[in-house]
């Protein structure tokens, strides 16, 4: 059994207003998360002195990251280990102090972003009008 066209169509309508609810509301929470994230954070970011990387259990001041350190890390990881630690000290500051009231402000318009677009894939009024199944029938 096939839904009539008007059904489709109210389906749609239901998909479309459902997906914008939830888009707004994700927005809203997320904005509102950051804007509050970002007046409980620390009024300056530490300084690089004061900052410590946990590296398994060894904890270690980002001042005794010297080129020493690097060239060995270098050495026997090759350049790629030296990346992969820039890259986890990167990531690492992305959910600290504003940083990360910023994280959560682009990652909740992002997905407000997706739930908008899924709400426009379909557009008004595309339901079929006919219930015939399968494809149209050449008559030649």
């Amino acid at each position: 059994m096939r839904a009539t066209g008007r059904a489709v169509n109210d389906i749609y309508e239901k998909h479309r207003a459902r997906c914008n609810a939830v888009g707004k509301y994700v927005l809203l929470v997320g904005l509102g998360a950051a804007v509050v994230i970002y007046l409980l954070a620390g009024g300056k970011p530490r300084d690089a002195a004061s900052s410590r990387i946990d590296a398994g259990n060894v904890q270690q001041d980002l001042a005794e990251v010297s080129k020493s350190y690097l060239r060995s890390m270098e050495y026997y990881g090759g350049k790629s280990n030296v990346m992969a630690y820039e890259l986890r000290l990167w990531i690492d500051g992305l959910f600290q102090g504003k940083t990360l009231a910023y994280t959560v402000g682009v990652v909740s318009l992002a997905v407000a972003l997706v739930f908008f677009l899924l709400a426009r894939l379909v557009p008004p009024g595309a339901a079929p009008e006919d219930d015939a199944s399968g494809p149209p029938e050449n008559s030649a």
